[in-house]
């Protein structure tokens, strides 16, 4: 067996080989949209295949970013708010495409790969930290990569989407890649600060932080991850903490080192969670969108069980001898982290499942010494690699089927039926020509699958644009539809274009007016009447209803 106290460059050409490798397969479902021929034929892809209601706010995001603004807002409802600090890392991405000259699409999926890789190659930098035997870094590397639960086949067989391997792409690495940038970034933090937390509590004697032995990447990950992820934090933030206490207890001594280390994690995180707090406190818009977003409550211990599957199975033995031992050879502080993960979600709050992103990483860690200390004791030498190899592909099930999906469901949908990822064309069109007309104030009113894409092309507001971002979405979403359906001009009510789409609330007032083949769907929208046209693509046309009166941003 090899053993080594280094990464070496060998096992570096490994490492970024495996991670492109993973890489380069998420990324086969664009390489179908290319040779399928599902794009064409007046359809034109939106540029993005997997969770598209999220990689529409996030892109979103990013058009705000490359219009020069570092501060955003959620257009996906008219209410008026102030710009605010949400979101910041693809508002980042989004200047980085206005200086680079990129499309916000296009900086959204290069970043997408160089986070993946950079989360991979993290994975492997902890395990080095951990072990010195090769064989055990590369286990650890594989099942937290790609290991998942039984969703791949239970969700198929019961109908039951609630499975978190099939619906919770925070939890497992491969499919967080799949879906946005912020989580592969998110957890290659969490890995890089274990990869130091797990040698400073470890016995013996503690180094203080310096810019040499690591401070400053603790220092550094942390202000990144309350950026990125601020709920992600906590969970380590505290295991650490706690440990650090429960190391002092047992030793009846206070190292002075050990409370630097926590002053290094915890501080620069500080100001950022703050600044949250009173965002929260003052914007009720931002607030009240951040809310609905969280509503969903944690998934029951079986369905939890059951989505962690094999990588839980294979830690058992592990988890047994953490809790029996407790050593602080990495065994605590990984035990305190996945238990604190677990009681912060099914505590009464309103973002229990954001705790659990980078569960997997405590979870493939026991595994991992499962399976060096006791499942390999039966199962003879010459068999380990060979069991190993084939049970890659069952442990990844759930994580090949979710890349697969889109392509299986877009072959067995026709038309409207791909509207979340597709469009007709003459939307397109019109957002080509729209784009530098419209201002992030100005308000869109469009059938519910196009407002779902017009904050992300164009940067205006709509009236109803997503299910959980727009604020009393389902009053507003009726209103959208039951203006589209009005047949008789007499009974238009100005008021709706004047900004009151729920009675007692106002908003932004409406600006351009969208009619095309989705919007015809909903109605004959009589009081198109009320309007000026302005231009006209194939089918579709553009009305405007109010002169250049409203505020600047």
């Amino acid at each position: 067996m090899n053993y080594t106290g280094h990464v070496t460059r060998a096992e570096w050409r490994w490492v970024i080989l495996a991670s492109c490798v993973l890489t380069l397969f998420a990324f086969l479902p664009f390489l179908w949209i290319l040779l399928s021929g599902v794009v064409g034929n007046g359809w034109h892809f939106m540029g993005v295949l997997h969770d598209p209601y999220t990689s529409a706010v996030h892109l979103s995001h990013v058009f705000q970013g490359s219009q020069d603004f570092w501060q955003s807002q959620v257009l996906f409802t008219p209410e008026a708010h102030e710009a605010a600090l949400i979101e910041p890392l693809y508002t980042f991405l989004g200047q980085v495409s206005r200086l680079m000259n990129l499309s916000p699409i296009m900086m959204y999926h290069v970043a997408r790969v160089g986070a993946g890789i950079c989360m991979y190659m993290a994975f492997y930098q902890l395990a080095a930290n951990i072990w010195s035997k090769l064989r055990t870094r590369r286990i650890f590397f594989v099942l937290l990569s790609v290991g998942a639960g039984f969703g791949w086949l239970l969700a198929p067989l019961t109908g039951n989407t609630a499975y978190l391997d099939v619906s919770s792409p925070g939890i497992y690495p491969y499919y967080s890649s799949l879906v946005n940038v912020h989580l592969p970034i998110a957890l290659t933090g969490l890995a890089l600060l274990a990869s130091v937390c797990v040698p400073i509590l470890r016995p013996g004697e503690v180094p203080f932080p310096t810019v040499q032995n690591g401070g400053v990447i603790v220092f550094t990950l942390s202000l990144i991850l309350v950026f990125v992820a601020p709920l992600v934090f906590i969970p380590l933030a505290v295991a650490f903490l706690l440990n650090i206490a429960l190391i002092w207890y047992q030793e009846r001594a206070y190292v002075k080192a050990q409370a630097n280390w926590a002053l290094w994690l915890v501080v620069p995180a500080l100001p950022m969670i703050l600044y949250y707090v009173l965002l929260f406190q003052n914007n009720a818009v931002i607030h009240q969108a951040w809310r609905q977003q969280h509503t969903d409550p944690p998934v029951s211990l079986v369905i939890l069980v059951l989505s962690l599957g094999i990588p839980l199975i294979l830690a058992v033995p592990g988890l047994y001898r953490g809790v029996r031992r407790f050593e602080q050879d990495g065994d605590q502080f990984m035990l305190l982290w996945l238990l604190i993960m677990l009681l912060l979600t099914y505590l009464p709050t309103l973002v229990q499942q954001e705790f659990m992103i980078g569960l997997m990483i405590p979870l493939a860690y026991f595994a991992t010494r499962a399976i060096e200390d006791f499942w390999f004791r039966y199962i003879r030498r010459k068999w380990r690699l060979r069991l190993m190899v084939a049970f890659v592909p069952l442990l990844a099930a759930s994580n090949i089927m979710m890349t697969v999906l889109p392509m299986i469901v877009l072959s067995n949908q026709k038309g409207d039926e791909r509207a979340e990822v597709l469009l007709p064309e003459s939307y397109v069109a019109a957002f080509d020509w729209m784009k530098g007309r419209v201002r992030p104030q100005d308000v869109i009113l469009a059938a519910p699958e196009v407002s779902l894409w017009i904050p992300s092309w164009l940067g205006g507001r709509v009236v109803y644009g997503h299910p959980l971002l727009t604020l009393d979405s389902q009053d507003k979403k009726q209103a959208v539809s039951a203006w589209y359906a009005e047949d008789n001009e007499q009974d238009c009510d100005t008021r709706f274009l004047d900004g009151v789409y729920v009675p007692g609330k106002r908003g932004y007032p409406v600006r351009y007016v969208l009619y095309g083949p989705k919007e015809a769907k909903l109605g004959p929208a009589a009081c198109l009447n009320l309007l000026t046209p302005l231009a006209q693509f194939d089918t579709l046309r553009i009305y405007v209803y109010l002169p250049d009166t409203l505020p600047e941003r």
